[in-house]
This record gives C-alpha cells, sequence and structure tokens, in this order.
C-alpha cells in the first residue's frame, strides 16, 4: 500500500499542475478527496474500503469537474483513467 501511496502523491502533485480553475468548489472537492485518499493510504486502511474515494474522486472528475472545466478535457480524462486504473488494482488486493 505504501507503493500505492507514492503514486498518490505523485499524481496529486500532476492534478495541481495541470488544474487551470483551483479556487473552483469542483476542484476544491478534488483536491480534499485526493488528499483524504493519501490519508487512508498512509494510515493503512483496507484496500476494499479505499476503492470507495476512488469511485467519489472518479465521479468528480467526471461531473463536476467536466462541466465547470477545471483543466483541459484530455488531463481530465488522463486522470479519470489513472484512477479507474487504480482502483482495479485496489479490487485485486481486497
Amino acid at each position: 500500500m505504501e507503493q500505492l501511496r507514492r503514486q498518490v502523491i505523485g499524481i496529486q502533485g500532476k492534478v495541481k499542475d495541470h488544474m487551470d480553475k483551483p479556487n473552483d468548489p469542483a476542484a476544491k472537492r478534488l483536491n480534499a478527496q485526493i488528499q483524504a485518499l493519501e490519508d487512508e493510504l498512509q494510515v493503512g486502511k483496507k484496500a476494499r474500503s479505499v476503492v470507495g474515494r476512488v469511485d467519489r474522486i472518479i465521479d468528480i472528475l467526471k461531473g463536476d469537474a467536466k462541466k465547470a472545466r477545471i483543466m483541459n478535457y484530455e488531463h481530465l480524462e488522463l486522470f479519470v483513467r489513472w484512477f479507474e486504473h487504480l482502483r482495479e488494482t485496489l479490487k485485486k488486493l481486497s
């Protein structure tokens, strides 16, 4: 799980770097959810319980973040795919 946590920290930085509207409510919610995901991985929560957090992140990316155009559409899609891959990895671990 520590390796996954490090990957989440890396993607967290990339999300912030690509953010065009960091003060938008959707962007703030997305950042808060990614931070909460990193926190859950740090304290060693079970993979099964972390999947729900990843689902919330994907929902934000596909919904409010897309509507608010907090970043380039291609970057949004890239992050959606990355978090979907993370979700599959977590499901395999549980």
